[in-house]
């Protein structure tokens, strides 16, 4: 009876940690999905800022496009910050990943383990009726 509560403890855990890593992984494709958007973002407006600093450097600028260049220069820097930002998260995502995997591998074994003990009480209790009969045969 306590092994079989167990053992069904031990199944909704394995089923939780389940859930749980399928959401992690979910959550990672998401991350992933914004790290590439936020990598493009950036290298474009890395692009408009040469052109701007090149067009500077010919004097081929006007008050405007500097305070333009300024303006993408900051935005470059968000967007950078907000990169690293999420490739941490992102990290951390992963880490936590690679803990409930290991953690749901863990359970599993120990879910087989139990599993394996309760065939061999089963087969101990079994032997040890049929050694009684035999005893009180003789």
């Amino acid at each position: 009876e306590n092994d079989a509560a167990d053992l069904q403890k031990a199944k909704e855990q394995n089923q939780r940690l389940d859930e749980e890593i399928l959401a992690l992984r979910n959550r990672v494709r998401s991350l992933d999905s914004e790290k590439k958007v936020l990598g493009e973002m950036v290298e474009r407006l890395k692009g408009e800022v040469c052109e701007s600093q090149e067009n500077k450097q010919l004097g081929n600028h006007s008050p405007g496009k500097t305070v333009g260049g300024e303006q993408r220069e900051q935005i470059l820097k968000m967007s950078q910050e907000k990169n690293e930002m999420f490739e941490s998260e992102w990290s951390k995502e992963r880490e936590r990943e690679k803990q409930l995997a290991s953690g749901l591998d863990t359970a599993e074994k120990a879910l087989k383990v139990e599993s394996e003990s309760h065939g061999l009480i089963a087969r101990f209790n079994f032997l040890s009726c049929h050694l009684g009969k035999i005893y009180q045969e003789t």
